[in-house]
């Protein structure tokens, strides 16, 4: 945390975005999953410390809250975490569908020597189990440690995402940066935007091939953005500014049925002065 801290303090004159004129990186919106956090009542077991479903909750969802690619709900006041108790699944679900990407039902069971937490990650469009998370910790800090344990391994079996801030010729800014995680050399694949749907698939991602962009290889990092070189699927450069890339493997599909025009329309297209 220390380290984060310093780059942070450290990260006031961001080189990227001052290339890109862009006045304050850190205030850009970054591409994250939305996902909610819910109680199911009775489901816990805390007998030293009962009724504290609720702050364990929250804290959950604070170290969640902080991970680069997810964005938890606020409360009417705008200011805190929302966190709802709910009787059943069925009610989780019926409150995520239609505004979240998923939903995670938690848990805590204590002993005099032992703290866990469980929880289990949902589409929220469909209902389906992606997984369940478990954590146990002993001794000293044994809360905390399984909270931010679990609440990175819950956020690993999400799909990386970012967006398009910028573009210029083939060279794209993208709004996350070493702060995030983000690491030079990768490849990461490019979506219209909002044409990656979460799913119960191995790479966790479903869409159409025709919304299938190209690559990005990321290149340049500063604190709170990066730069990458993109490269078109097809043979005509269709990205702008809020189309989506994920971390997940290019597909393989044929370049000569995508995004390419007849021979007729393409040397028509190309004589234009």
């Amino acid at each position: 945390l220390k380290e984060r801290l310093d780059l942070l303090e450290h990260s006031g004159k961001d080189s990227l975005g001052e290339r890109w004129n862009i006045i304050n990186p850190w205030d850009l919106y970054s591409a994250e999953w939305n996902l909610g956090v819910y109680i199911v009542n009775g489901s816990s077991s805390l007998p030293m410390h009962a009724g504290a479903e609720e702050t364990l909750a929250l804290f959950f969802s604070d170290l969640l809250d902080i991970l680069p690619d997810m964005k938890l709900p606020l409360d009417k006041s705008e200011r805190n975490l929302e966190i709802k108790t709910v009787s059943s699944f069925a009610d989780a679900f019926r409150m995520s569908r239609e505004k979240l990407d998923y939903f995670v039902l938690v848990n805590f069971t204590e002993t005099s020597r032992t703290f866990s937490a469980s929880a289990e990650l949902f589409l929220a469009g469909t209902g389906e189990s992606i997984g369940r998370f478990d954590e146990m910790r002993t001794g000293q800090g044994m809360v905390s440690d399984t909270l931010h344990t679990l609440s990175l391994s819950l956020s690993a079996a999400l799909p990386r995402i970012m967006s398009i801030v910028s573009v210029d010729g083939d060279r794209v800014l993208l709004d996350k940066g070493r702060w995030q995680g983000i690491t030079k050399d990768k490849d990461w694949i490019v979506l219209r935007k909002d044409a990656g749907q979460p799913a119960n698939v191995d790479a966790g991602l479903v869409y159409s091939s025709e919304d299938f962009l190209g690559t990005v290889k990321v290149g340049e990092l500063s604190e709170p953005l990066s730069e990458g070189i993109y490269t078109a699927a097809g043979d005509f450069n269709f990205i702008s500014p809020g189309d989506e890339l994920f971390l997940l493997p290019v597909p393989e599909i044929n370049k000569d049925s995508l995004n390419t025009p007849d021979p007729a329309f393409k040397a028509r297209l190309l004589a234009i002065p």
